[in-house]
């Protein structure tokens, strides 16, 4: 996936204002946990292709509502994750829980990838969200690409300073929603790849947070941070670590990385969504690793046709839509 660069002055200058405005959901989570746990508990093992996935609990990424992907979010604030922003999702319940439903015939959980954002909207998004989701039986893992909002995006990482307040007030939020089963949150910059980032960061949650935390990284990143020692700190931490891998090559190669890993994956201009199942299995065949737990598998859009991306990676096809399990 190509991130879309933010033009910050098309967004519309808001005051910080506190979550506190809009009440959170009481209920307790009853989240699904990957744990790690000893090897003296659980066995190591090897797999190669299919076999290295968890069949039974996979999901995809989810923005734009198949009958409402316009270009306009694009066009009005750079990019089509300010959706969850500025649109009154009240108005496309419909439109969601649809495919909500369609989604929930194959796949366990939905990724909705959305801003580092205040807005009072937002906020009443997010519930919305939370509840069509549960009424489809699905859990939400939120991947937050934190934008410039108040400030550098990499200040995100780096505690007093706005936008790590910004970020840790929408994880706080989500943590209380009841469909959430974890919160990714985006880590990659040309130039400026530290592993030792992730840890100071995750150092900075409350530990309700740490349990939910993931890192997210994109494909282009993720060779660099293998590298530089990513799997011993995320292994150290117990961090998941979502990595977008789309090419054979950096499947076969980094699908394994991690002891805790969900490989978000698609491929672009599928004719028909059998034809997609099969171009994704023949992907993920060429994984490979030594495994405390199972990979996740995430793909790469539900939809995305006229969405200003430029890009054709979508899953639902025809009113079809498959899981390569």
């Amino acid at each position: 996936m190509i991130r879309l660069p933010v033009d910050p002055s098309k967004i519309f200058q808001v005051t910080l204002l506190t979550i506190l405005l809009i009440p959170l959901v009481s209920t307790a989570l009853t989240t699904r946990t990957f744990s790690l746990n000893s090897t003296a508990e659980m066995a190591i093992t090897s797999g190669s292709g299919l076999s290295c996935f968890d069949s039974s609990f996979a999901g995809i990424v989810y923005i734009l509502p198949s009958s409402a992907c316009i270009l306009s979010w694009y066009q009005k604030y750079g990019d089509r994750i300010y959706f969850y922003v500025y649109a009154d999702l009240e108005g496309y319940r419909v439109a969601i829980g649809n495919d909500f439903n369609v989604i929930a015939s194959r796949y366990n959980f939905v990724i909705i990838v959305v801003p580092a954002e205040d807005v009072p909207r937002y906020y009443q998004n997010l519930r919305i969200l939370d509840s069509l989701a549960g009424n489809a039986n699905l859990r939400i893992l939120y991947a937050i690409f934190p934008n410039e909002k108040y400030g550098i995006e990499t200040d995100y990482l780096i505690p007093g300073t706005s936008m790590h307040r910004l970020v840790l007030d929408n994880m706080l939020f989500m943590s209380q929603l009841t469909t959430t089963f974890g919160i990714a949150v985006w880590y990659g910059w040309r130039g400026n790849l530290v592993p030792e980032d992730i840890r100071k960061f995750h150092a900075s949650l409350p530990d309700n947070l740490k349990t939910l935390y993931l890192t997210w990284m994109d494909e282009e990143f993720v060779p660099t941070m293998v590298r530089k020692g990513l799997p011993k700190v995320a292994k150290e931490l117990n961090i998941q670590v979502v990595t977008e891998l789309y090419s054979r090559k950096d499947v076969g190669n980094y699908a394994g990385s991690f002891y805790r890993q969900i490989v978000v994956s698609g491929i672009e201009d599928a004719t028909s969504a059998s034809n997609w199942r099969s171009e994704v299995r023949a992907l993920l065949s060429k994984a490979s690793g030594t495994l405390i737990e199972p990979r996740l598998f995430g793909a790469w859009i539900f939809y995305d046709i006229n969405d200003g991306a430029g890009e054709w990676y979508r899953a639902y096809i025809d009113g079809a839509l498959e899981s390569p399990f």
